[in-house]
């Protein structure tokens, strides 16, 4: 009997024992996949060849960090494995280091708009502050200004020209008059020798590329998105007409038609990027002031996620302290929300059906909500008041009312 339940004894501790060591390799493997997640995420979200150096140091360290735990990462990060994992960390690194440093007169140009904004951007709201003391910095920047008002619109410009000298050249090739029928033999001889002159899929997928890249590096306004999206749209409906009887011209030549079918997802890509600048937009006017929000990129997501930030924020004031929770809160609301998102992009989601007035009084309700715990006692003291008053009321009247009652007597 004793022998059993010894036995039984090493049993149960073992089992613990290896319950203990499987939820401490579950949480390594965890802690591994989030630190993955989260420079994926940096790599993504780099504005410059420095903040990717940053990244690099921290793929390395990932890897030292949990090189003693190996094989039980091959084991666990199917269909990956630990050195995998790393060199696709590594990989997207370099990708995205190509976007900064790839050597043509687009990107060239575009980087240094980009540049040029944040440090525009920058300079300016410092100037709305100081600029009794700044006027001769503040005509600079003027300048400035005005500099690189005048190279966005010449990039945008020829981007726009070059979008419509390759829809009229396709034009030019497959009219529309013959989009629906059958072309000869020698017709279509001719579409190719002269679509291949002119290099016209490499052109398609350029422009659309280039639109694509004019997007990611600019800041965006309702006004500008509405043409582009037009822009894209007499692109799309251009290419849905002619592109099935260039991809059937060059397939029955025997020429390579992979970089045709990359024009659909080109497309598709160009036409997602439009539809996420303001989502992009409003997550970076909050970024400038450490207000990191996930990602969004509908109606929904974009609610969920700013009820999700303001119901941190109000659990979070008895420890950040009423001071500290103050000013989150006009960051948020004064500088952001109200100049911002709602007076700039609320009323071009509405009407643009990407956006319900209810879910913006959802966000405003939570805002007024927030408010009011930042600062209950401006409504404590109005109710004290207004009783103080009712009291000093009721006792005036009583006191208006004894001599009757006594002379009555």
């Amino acid at each position: 009997m004793k022998m059993n339940i010894f036995f039984t004894s090493i049993i149960l501790i073992t089992f613990l024992i290896s319950q203990s060591f499987a939820q401490q390799d579950y949480q390594i493997v965890q802690n591994f996949k989030d630190k993955q997640q989260q420079i994926e995420n940096s790599i993504r979200d780099a504005d410059s060849l420095a903040q990717l150096d940053q990244v690099a140091s921290d793929i390395e360290k990932l890897k030292d960090d949990y090189t003693q735990y190996k094989n039980l990462l091959d084991k666990s990060l199917y269909p990956d494995d630990f050195n995998s994992s790393i060199d696709k960390l590594s990989n997207q690194l370099s990708l995205r280091k190509g976007d900064f440093t790839q050597i043509n007169v687009l990107q060239t140009q575009v980087v240094e708009l980009k540049d040029q904004f944040d440090q525009l951007n920058q300079r300016n709201n410092e100037l709305l502050n100081q600029v009794a003391q700044l006027e001769e910095q503040s005509k600079k920047d003027k300048q400035k200004i005005a500099q690189l008002e005048r190279s966005i619109a010449e990039l945008q410009t020829s981007i726009k020209k070059r979008d419509k000298l390759v829809m009229t050249i396709i034009d030019s090739l497959i009219p529309a008059s013959s989009r629906f029928e059958n072309l000869s033999p020698e017709q279509k001889q001719k579409v190719l020798s002269e679509a291949k002159k002119v290099n016209l899929i490499s052109n398609i997928l350029k422009s659309i590329q280039d639109n694509i890249k004019f997007i990611e590096i600019t800041k965006l306004n309702p006004n500008d998105i509405d043409q582009m999206k037009k822009q894209e749209e007499d692109f799309a409906k251009m290419w849905r007409n002619a592109g099935p009887k260039i991809i059937d011209i060059y397939s029955e030549k025997g020429e390579n038609v992979n970089h045709l079918k990359e024009i659909d997802s080109a497309f598709t890509e160009w036409h997602n990027a439009i539809n996420d600048e303001p989502w992009n937009t409003i997550r970076e006017d909050y970024s400038k002031y450490n207000i990191n929000l996930p990602e969004f990129k509908s109606g929904t997501q974009f609610m969920q996620t700013m009820d999700s930030y303001i119901d941190d924020q109000i659990k979070n004031i008895p420890i950040k302290g009423n001071e500290e929770a103050e000013q989150e809160y006009k960051y948020f609301v004064d500088t952001v929300w109200f100049p911002q998102v709602k007076s700039t992009w609320i009323p071009y989601l509405v009407d643009n059906k990407m956006f319900k007035e209810d879910q913006k009084d959802s966000i405003e309700n939570k805002i007024t909500k927030w408010n009011d715990e930042i600062h209950p006692s401006k409504f404590n003291w109005l109710y004290i008041i207004i009783g103080l008053l009712v009291i000093v009321v009721a006792f005036l009247l009583l006191r208006k009312r004894s001599p009757k009652e006594e002379s009555s007597v």
